[in-house]
């Protein structure tokens, strides 16, 4: 299953101006509808599907969010 989040870290470099380590969340994975409308995931038919999807993406930034603290506390303390 392809994840739909995931972040991005920027910290300085040798060499850099100092600056705080940052994080921001992406998407890393979409597509876009006949609209142009940017879209997660499958077409949803159900309830169950709904639900499925939503806590899916839940569970995925959830992991998100320690994945980004982790990589802030990490390159803060460099």
């Amino acid at each position: 299953m392809a994840s739909y989040f995931d972040i991005d870290t920027y910290a300085p470099r040798k060499g850099d101006l100092p600056f705080n380590p940052e994080v921001q969340v992406v998407l890393a994975a979409w597509g876009k509808n006949k609209s142009g409308s940017v879209i997660l995931g499958a077409k949803l038919a159900t309830a169950d599907e709904i639900d499925f999807q939503i806590d899916r993406m839940i569970k995925e930034l959830e992991s998100v969010r320690r994945r980004a603290k982790a990589s802030l506390r990490a390159r803060s303390k460099k």
